[in-house]
């Protein structure tokens, strides 16, 4: 019935505000403050040095090794190409001043004497 209803209304509003005073009680300034101090000063404070000195030590790991790979690429690649691609036979080498002058400047008319 409605007596019931009121009744069951009631206790859960009760309920309610009981929950609501313990969720006040959680958010005081003594428990804000020591949850804060402990976050700030023992996680944030200690970890992020170590965190910021980690970082910092894997960038210049990072940077040396990235210095060395590019600097030895070239001989790397060399010994490849050389094991890929066997070296060059006398006919497959032509000499400079066989080229046509054509070829190499990109002039299309042939040079003539002048005078």
């Amino acid at each position: 019935s409605i007596g019931d209803l009121i009744h069951a209304l009631i206790d859960t509003l009760t309920a309610v505000v009981v929950l609501l005073e313990d969720a006040g009680a959680l958010i005081t300034c003594e428990e804000v403050n020591s949850s804060f101090s402990i976050i700030v000063t023992d996680q944030i404070c200690a970890n992020s040095l170590t965190g910021v000195a980690w970082m910092y030590l894997m960038l210049i790991l990072v940077s040396f090794l990235g210095m060395i790979m590019i600097t030895l690429r070239h001989i790397v690649w060399k010994s490849l190409a050389n094991n890929i691609t066997p070296p060059a036979t006398g006919e497959e080498v032509v000499p400079l001043h066989t080229i046509p002058a054509s070829i190499t400047t990109g002039e299309l008319t042939s040079q003539k004497d002048p005078s």
